[in-house]
């Protein structure tokens, strides 16, 4: 009876765009059903996991920490208190879905798909990696600049109980926190038809959340480790945002398509150098070799700007709330009620923040 319920509710999210989405296919919305029962019929609820003799002392331990981050979530950061992360699935593969982004050859602006739940999403995503790079190379005959993303976690809105993911296991104890936070932070608040916004609320969240679960386990060394980690990852992000800007500019521009085609190869030349510099600065840095490595593109930095180009709107406002998490809730859900362009121009500019509130 539960899994007939089961595909009832999948069938009811992902096949009733069918007839609402000019751009959806039935192949696309077959994998989605396919791929999300798949997930669904293996969870396993971590409380029978640790009773189990042949589960993996070392893994064990990992499960009975994600018990406490979860607890914590719900207790201390005011997110939801629910079935979700609270049962693991062993899905045998590296990533459970795999992303696409795409943009136009000369625009950062990513091209979106949309679908009756969640509304228009800066990305597409696939459960298996061959369907992926079908779309993409689908999209790139089309003249779009295209990148392919392995996403560990994903959050289905609380339509249903979220697992963790054995993908996830290979983070360590903090970055899995964050993801956890950030998944269930989409249960809280979502908007439709606002990736950016979701995406860098969310981020916030993890990472606010990282933060109070370290401090209140006492774990100063921990905290340090961690927020040297972020001013690293800040400092690549800050590269990227600035390389968004230059080609902003550039597109901007009436240049022929020869010329604007051979100054974006300058910009993106320039990004590889100015890489290693900042690399140079930092100690013990962090591996983005292999991302810096691969094409660069308008969707690979549109894929990252899309997840942090308002954290620090976010966490300007949760500043400007005092750390209370129920003030700061309380202000995001009324962003999330105003206009999209509204909703924008409160996080471009926080000094007009008390504006933006009754």
């Amino acid at each position: 009876m539960q899994h007939k319920q089961l595909i009832l509710k999948v069938l009811s999210v992902t096949l009733i765009p069918l007839s609402l989405s000019a751009c959806s296919t039935l192949g696309y919305y077959s994998q989605s059903i396919r791929g999300q029962l798949d997930v669904m019929s293996k969870r396993m609820p971590i409380s029978d996991l640790l009773h189990k003799e042949e589960t993996p002392i070392e893994k064990k331990k990992v499960l009975q920490k994600i018990q406490q981050i979860r607890s914590f979530a719900s207790e201390s950061l005011l997110l939801p208190n629910n079935r979700s992360y609270k049962s693991y699935v062993e899905l045998g593969r590296e990533f459970v879905v795999w992303n696409v982004f795409a943009a136009p050859e000369f625009s950062v602006k990513p091209v979106t798909s949309c679908f009756l739940i969640v509304g228009c999403l800066q990305y597409r995503g696939f459960f298996n990696r061959d369907d992926a790079i079908d779309h993409a190379v689908e999209l790139q005959s089309k003249g779009d600049d295209v990148y392919v993303a392995g996403v560990s976690a994903y959050s289905t809105l609380g339509w249903f109980d979220d697992p963790v993911l054995s993908s996830m296991l290979a983070y360590g104890e903090s970055r899995l926190a964050e993801v956890i936070f950030h998944e269930l932070a989409h249960q809280l608040v979502y908007v439709r038809n606002d990736t950016a916004f979701n995406e860098a609320f969310a981020t916030a969240v993890g990472e606010i959340g990282v933060r109070r679960w370290l401090k209140s386990n006492g774990r100063e060394t921990d905290l340090a480790k961690y927020e040297r980690r972020k001013r690293w990852e800040h400092a690549f992000i800050g590269l990227i945002l600035t390389v968004k800007s230059k080609l902003e500019k550039l597109y901007g521009t009436a240049l022929p398509e020869k010329e604007m085609r051979s100054r974006k190869a300058a910009i993106f030349n320039q990004m590889r150098a100015d890489y290693q510099h900042l690399k140079s600065t930092w100690e013990d840095p962090p591996d983005y070799d292999k991302w810096m490595s691969r094409d660069l593109n308008n969707a690979k930095i549109a894929s990252v700007v899309t997840y942090h180009e308002l954290t620090e709107a976010f966490n300007d406002l949760l500043d400007r709330s005092d750390g209370d998490l129920k003030l700061f809730y309380q202000r995001v859900r009324h962003l999330g009620s105003l206009p999209k362009k509204q909703r924008h121009r409160c996080l471009d500019n926080m000094d007009t923040l008390p504006n933006c509130f009754p």
